[in-house]
């Protein structure tokens, strides 16, 4: 679906919603998984019609934190696609896993205002 201005007024509401509901029973805290720090450059991709990105289209991410259930990264600009591909590793010993963004929320930093992008993984690509 191409985006519109329209989708976009609709997602975000929905995205504040589901944010009002969730704190007014209580629950703080979307992760069921214990957070360990990951500080590191990472490599995302949106994946388009679930087709797995080349190499060539991953773009560095700095990584804040992950678990067995997800990971965190900043990004300079709100997320584009919602299903993202991210390759974990060094070269020669690549990691290719699926993720979705879970949400997203402006921080300060020492490079500006950015965006901590919380993402659940939903999967593994073979390489």
């Amino acid at each position: 679906m191409p985006c519109t201005l329209q989708s976009d007024v609709e997602f975000y509401s929905m995205v504040h919603e589901v944010v009002r509901l969730a704190k007014s029973a209580g629950d703080t805290t979307r992760r069921k998984q214990e957070r360990r720090a990951f500080e590191c450059r990472q490599w995302v991709a949106p994946l388009v019609e679930g087709f797995a990105p080349t190499d060539l289209q991953h773009y560095p991410v700095d990584c804040r934190d992950i678990s067995t259930g997800g990971f965190s990264f900043l990004s300079e600009s709100l997320p584009t696609a919602k299903d993202l591909s991210l390759r974990l590793g060094a070269p020669g010993a690549w990691t290719y896993l699926t993720a979705v963004v879970m949400h997203f929320e402006p921080v300060d930093t020492d490079r500006g205002l950015m965006f901590q992008v919380g993402c659940k993984f939903t999967g593994r690509v073979a390489a």
